[in-house]
C-alpha cells in the first residue's frame, strides 16, 4: 500500500511541477509591491487584478476556479475599457 501511495504522490508532484513550469509569473514579488504603490488607483487595481488572474491560472480547475477566472477576466475587461 505504501509503495502505491508513494508512486501516486510522485506522479502528482511531477504533474504539478510540469503545469507550474508551463505558466510563468514574471517578477511576481516586484509586481505585488509595485501595484499598491502606483499613484493612479485604477492602474493599481488593474495590475492587482492581472496578478490575481495569473495566480488563478496556476490552480487546478474546478467550480471556484472557473468562477474566479471568469470574474477576474470580466473585471480586467472593465478596467481596460
Amino acid at each position: 500500500m505504501g509503495n502505491a501511495r508513494s508512486g501516486e504522490l510522485r506522479a502528482l508532484a511531477q504533474r504539478v511541477a510540469d503545469e507550474f513550469s508551463a505558466i510563468e509569473l514574471q517578477r511576481p514579488a516586484e509586481r505585488i509591491e509595485e501595484a499598491p504603490a502606483e499613484p493612479d488607483p485604477r492602474t493599481a487595481l488593474r495590475r492587482m487584478t492581472e496578478l490575481q488572474l495569473e495566480t488563478v491560472e496556476l490552480a487546478p480547475c474546478g467550480p471556484n476556479h472557473d468562477r474566479a477566472r471568469v470574474w477576474l477576466a470580466a473585471g480586467l475587461g472593465i478596467l481596460h475599457g
